[in-house]
């Protein structure tokens, strides 16, 4: 009779399932690359990397969840000289501070457009506007903000002096 096969895992010794492995320490080599790491032990290293680096996890917030590359970002702040674009507050960067700025985006089918910089009292203000525009109370900086962001006036600015060096060198 053939003996029973068992987990090559250290420390297992459950019944072998595939590849050497018993059915969970094959599951989790096969979907996450790893035996004997848990998820919540692979969570915990990979939170501890992250609060050790705050700015990474702006960066990845402002780029993937609203559109925005630092660089776009930056060029904005210096645009709108750290000011917000409705009520022109100094910006001031700060976990849960009202004045922290904020990537302002529109969410689109193709993904997120990125609109401008704004304060956070002003950011949640605008979504809720656009969300719900309970009493067509207008707001006129909030309508100025939503016709010409800052974006599409760095836009005209870029195609202005682009046309302007074209024609200095005629």
């Amino acid at each position: 009779m053939r003996a029973k096969r068992v987990c090559k895992a250290d420390g297992c010794e459950k019944q072998h399932f595939c590849k050497g492995y018993c059915q969970t320490h094959f599951v989790r080599w096969k979907t996450h690359g790893f035996v004997h790491e848990t998820m919540q032990a692979k969570k915990a290293r990979e939170k501890t990397r992250h609060m050790d680096n705050p700015e990474y996890q702006k960066e990845y917030k402002r780029r993937f969840k609203s559109g925005f590359t630092r660089e776009l970002f930056h060029q904005l702040m210096e645009m709108q000289g750290g000011k917000c674009d409705i009520c022109s507050v100094d910006m001031v960067p700060g976990k849960q501070n009202p004045k922290d700025p904020c990537a302002d985006h529109v969410d689109m089918p193709h993904g997120p457009q990125a609109r401008g910089v704004l304060c956070r009292v002003c950011n949640v203000a605008l979504g809720h506007y656009e969300k719900h525009q309970r009493g067509r109370i207008v707001i006129e900086h909030y309508e100025r903000y939503l016709r010409e962001t800052p974006v599409d006036r760095l836009t005209k600015l870029c195609t202005v002096e682009t046309t302007r060096q074209l024609s200095l060198s005629f």
